[in-house]
């Protein structure tokens, strides 16, 4: 019979591994995937579900192989004060997607979400979907402390401590930024801390500094009029001003967001940063704001190969192992010139693929969808002499 292991962490445990490479969760998957009798079933950010045959092992030695994986990772924790497990039986007709299905990925975001729910399967709540995103640990970890907080604030009454704290993105353009603050108003709605229009979000950018009110006109008619139209989620775009924050009228701007900080979750965005610059800038936002600065950091050669692969189930193909290296080479060349937009690059790339390959079945009579070497050479720009020599 099929047995559904459930791991849970301590939720505080958790968010002090917040600024670690691998966050736990993340950590003990890649063990247990080692583990041919465990099949992964879904994750949040403190919990991992994983199936297992009780033919092939008994419930003591499952939970005894992920007591052992946790102190591998982790050999100077207390075991009894962070993880619990639980062992149910497993429903068959619940359909779950396993580690590694195919996933659709929503444009300009790095959601990693079931390309839709089995007969049966709920719909996967706000915080499942924060915690499937490719990459974003802070945003993930800073989830998971309101879903911590918002119990103890909707009991007290105390809304006004949760709209008092602003946030500073530090995210790239293509990064997800769009996404994210999606997320957050539903997040915020789903967690009873608010609620939220159809359309509760709103982006402003700040225009080029001049010593005058005029940058700040659009973003001040939002603060006055946004709650009227519906917006609860403000994100201005404070990258032109990131050098000129003591500027008076600066200020002024910042002491108008203060004034209206009961209205809206104010999320400030720049550029992604160094976090010295970043800190800087959030301690002098923080003269007048209470500001969590969060960084989203591009994807990293694995974050971005699994985000291509989501693009390319999401289209029916699929990429030969030998072919990853011209792909890898044409993401060099979009980024040769400075401007790399994220995931919205990634899907250009896919996409590019997918037309050369389809050209070329048009042109044989063929309809294969796995994209080889020779496909994915196509679309490098130094394919013709790439392998003569330098004579």
């Amino acid at each position: 019979m099929k047995k559904k292991l459930t791991i849970e962490l301590d939720g505080q445990w958790v968010l002090s591994h917040r600024e670690d490479d691998v966050l736990p969760i993340a950590a003990i998957e890649s063990e247990l995937k080692a583990i041919d009798a465990f099949s992964c079933d879904e994750s949040t950010f403190t919990s991992l579900s994983v199936s297992f045959d009780e033919n092939e092992m008994s419930a003591e030695e499952a939970e005894r192989r992920v007591v052992s994986a946790f102190l591998r990772k982790y050999p100077h924790e207390s075991v009894k004060d962070i993880l619990s497990l639980k062992v149910e039986d497993r429903a068959e007709d619940f359909a779950v997607p396993a580690c590694g299905a195919a996933y659709e990925e929503p444009d300009d975001c790095f959601e990693n979400e079931p390309k839709g729910a089995a007969r049966g399967e709920r719909e996967p709540s706000t915080l499942q979907k924060i915690a499937s995103l490719v990459g974003a640990a802070e945003f993930k970890a800073l989830a998971e402390e309101l879903a911590a907080v918002a119990p103890e604030i909707v009991r007290a009454g105390t809304y006004e401590v949760f709209f008092n704290r602003c946030y500073l993105f530090s995210v790239g353009d293509g990064g997800g930024l769009t996404t994210y603050l999606e997320l957050l108003a539903q997040l915020a709605e789903e967690l009873g801390l608010c609620k939220m229009s159809a359309r509760p979000v709103r982006e402003e950018k700040l225009g080029g500094f001049c010593d005058g009110a005029e940058p700040f006109e659009d973003a001040l008619r939002v603060l006055a009029n946004g709650d009227n139209k519906g917006v609860r989620v403000f994100c201005i775009d404070i990258s032109e001003w990131m050098d000129k924050t003591d500027n008076r009228y600066f200020k002024q701007f910042l002491r108008a967001v203060e004034k209206h900080s009961a209205e809206f979750i104010v999320v400030f965005r720049v550029p992604f940063v160094d976090k010295d610059v970043l800190a800087r800038l959030r301690y002098s936002l923080n003269d007048l704001l209470n500001v969590r600065a969060l960084s989203f950091p591009p994807p990293n050669r694995d974050e971005i190969k699994t985000l291509a692969e989501l693009e390319f189930a999401r289209l029916k193909f699929t990429m030969e192992q030998e072919a990853w290296d011209s792909f890898f080479e044409r993401i060099s060349e979009e980024k040769s010139d400075g401007k790399f937009y994220g995931v919205n690059t990634i899907k250009k790339v896919v996409r590019e693929l997918v037309y050369h390959k389809q050209l070329g079945n048009a042109r044989r009579h063929t309809a294969d969808a796995a994209i080889g070497k020779e496909d994915a050479k196509a679309i490098c720009s130094g394919t013709g002499d790439a392998d003569a020599s330098g004579f």
